[in-house]
């Protein structure tokens, strides 16, 4: 019998990761000459994983976005996120 497997998802449970999620954020959609998202924003555009909080980030601005820029938006907040990491991560304990 395999070892059972237990996983946590840190991401705003244990780790308040929103600081790393605007800075990636923000890096992508500036790349494409948006104004920057604010931490209140952020609140409204997360739940839903990076392709979904970049579309709604589009059209919160009221941008077009195609797939192929979704696709590069993707490439750009996955690089920026992984390059910058740990980044900004807080323990909600101290957060809040």
């Amino acid at each position: 019998m395999p070892a059972p497997l237990v996983v946590f998802d840190l991401d705003g449970t244990l780790v308040d990761t929103a600081p790393d999620l605007v800075a990636s954020l923000n890096h992508a959609v500036m790349q494409a000459n948006l104004a920057p998202v604010t931490y209140h924003d952020l609140t409204h555009l997360v739940g839903h994983g990076a392709r979904a909080m970049i579309e709604k980030t589009f059209a919160l601005r009221g941008a077009p976005l195609s797939e192929s820029d979704l696709d590069w938006q993707m490439k750009e907040f996955i690089d920026f996120y992984h390059g910058s990491m740990p980044g900004e991560i807080h323990s909600l304990s101290r957060c809040h």
